[in-house]
């Protein structure tokens, strides 16, 4: 016994003292070291470390383990993993979605689900929609108009449909669901921490080169439209918004959660909504009420219906305060007769701008340095400028690519539709749940895509297709994933 307490003193002695060292070495380090060079040194670290098991995940198959790394990582990946920061020739996501791909390759069959033919219509419009997208990049002079045309259809419309596909094809999503959800409230409580902070100070805390900034109300009321970690304040508001509806997809998904879970869930529902609503967006609180009449017609409850109704008049007696409290911001966000005018104005110029070449348009993203600066391309509208710049997704694709990418572009978007109405119509209990979240979440993306030129945005265009994705392959698989049941699926979506 004694021999044996010596051997076990000796060997814990020089563990003892390499934890010593490694304490003192770090403590010197904080002491003597600039913050800037720890701050990179934990960075590069973080990095490497993250490279290590990535690729392991990626040779072991597991494209779960890296969707759900994106997932918690994406908001700062975008400000930190970039190089260089403006116009970027690799970042975060281009990694993450070719790493996502690979080990999509590499996965076992019977982990897999072929992708079913309603969804793969839809992918095969959007893919003639990229190639006419790839074509209309020939009418574009100039070396810095071409390459941001090209990370548009890159980052933009690329990467997020290579997403979907892994989801689809790949990620066992009812096994993930619950550490999904929590990783989905973690960024979005975040993100409002951001918000709220930007919003307090009026600094961009995470400036991005080009991204610019935006105040709504006068000097005496001067709020910033804050954009957190991201190029846009349309995408910060916008991806809050889909990130909310689908919170609340995965509270009725049938997940089983502790208390301090679903404590995190409610604070992850209103965070998400305060994110939505920090940019001040018009189209965003439309989208709200159109979302609260709906979800007030799925409810069969009377007691719930009863409750939402009070919850919806109340807020909007709140929204009406906004009057009284802040008059200046509240005439400019929503009494602004002039902001109308400008955007019939601007429709006008789209569509003489689509009628310059309307089979291969002007070029993808484009439209700005297309419209001549001269002399206005079209007329005034009751007095009021255009804004030279299509806001409008239909707008902006039917101007820059023409018929050739503007037919397919609707077509893949209606067929998207359609997947998940056909899915719906059979009957599968999965789909019962998921068509409404998926209209609240399609509402999302299109009521303030009419309005807002958000679809060329790839940081929007990865959540939103990522949310569906999941909503796709929870309703196509049974809670078990009984392989036999994604085969029945699979003969039913060929029919």
């Amino acid at each position: 016994m004694t021999d044996s307490s010596a051997t076990v003193r000796e060997i814990a002695d020089p563990i003892r003292l390499r934890v010593l060292w490694t304490i003192a070495a770090l403590t010197a380090a904080a002491l003597l070291v600039p913050a800037d060079w720890l701050a990179y040194g934990a960075l590069a670290v973080a990095v490497l470390v993250s490279v290590f098991y990535g690729l392991i995940w990626v040779f072991e198959g597991k494209v779960g383990m890296l969707l759900l790394s994106w997932v918690l990582l994406s908001p700062l990946g975008y400000y930190f993993l970039s190089i260089p920061r403006e116009r970027p020739l690799w970042n975060f996501d281009r990694s993450l979605v070719l790493l996502l791909v690979a080990s999509a390759c590499l996965s076992l069959p019977a982990t897999t689900m072929r992708i079913p033919e309603p969804l793969r219509n839809a992918g095969i419009a959007w893919g003639v929609f990229l190639l006419a997208c790839g074509l209309s990049l020939l009418k574009i002079s100039g070396t810095l108009p071409l390459l941001s045309g090209v990370r548009v259809l890159l980052d933009g419309f690329l990467l997020p449909a290579l997403l979907a596909g892994c989801v689809i094809v790949c990620v066992q999503v009812r096994e993930q669901l619950r550490l999904l959800h929590l990783l989905i409230c973690v960024v979005v409580i975040g993100l409002a921490v951001i918000g709220c902070a930007e919003l307090i100070s009026g600094k961009d805390l995470f400036p991005i080169p080009g991204a610019g900034l935006y105040y709504a109300g006068s000097t005496e009321s001067l709020l910033l439209r804050v954009n957190g970690p991201y190029s846009s304040n349309n995408s910060f508001g916008l991806i809050g918004l889909v990130l909310f509806c689908f919170l609340l997809f995965l509270r009725k998904a049938g997940m089983v959660l502790p208390v301090w879970q679903r404590a995190l869930h409610w604070i992850g529902v209103g965070s998400a909504l305060a994110v939505a609503m920090m940019p001040l967006f018009r189209s965003i609180f439309l989208t709200l009420l159109l979302i609260a009449l709906l979800d007030i017609w799925f409810t069969h409850d009377l007691r719930r219906r009863i409750f939402r109704v009070v919850t919806l008049v109340g807020l909007g007696a709140i929204f009406l305060l906004g009057n009284a409290v802040l008059p200046d911001l509240y005439q400019e966000r929503v009494s602004s007769g002039e902001n109308v005018y400008a955007r019939m104005a601007q429709q006008r110029q789209t569509l003489q701008l689509f009628l310059r070449d309307p089979l291969l348009g002007v070029g993808l993203n484009n439209f700005i340095a297309a419209v001549p600066k001269d002399t206005p391309y079209v007329g005034a509208y009751s007095g009021v400028d255009p804004l030279d710049a299509p806001h409008s997704n239909l707008g902006a694709v039917l101007a820059e690519t023409g018929i050739l990418g503007f037919i397919p572009y609707v077509l893949a978007n209606g067929l998207l539709v359609a997947a998940f109405w056909r899915a719906r119509r059979r009957g599968s209990p999965g789909f019962v749940v998921v068509w409404k979240y998926f209209l609240y979440i399609f509402l999302s993306y299109w009521v303030s895509g009419l309005s807002l030129t958000s679809g060329h945005y790839g940081d929007l265009n990865l959540w939103y297709l990522l949310t569906l994705a999941v909503l796709y392959k929870y309703g196509a698989t049974d809670e078990s994933e009984d392989p036999s049941a994604t085969l029945r699926f699979r003969a039913q979506s060929s029919i």
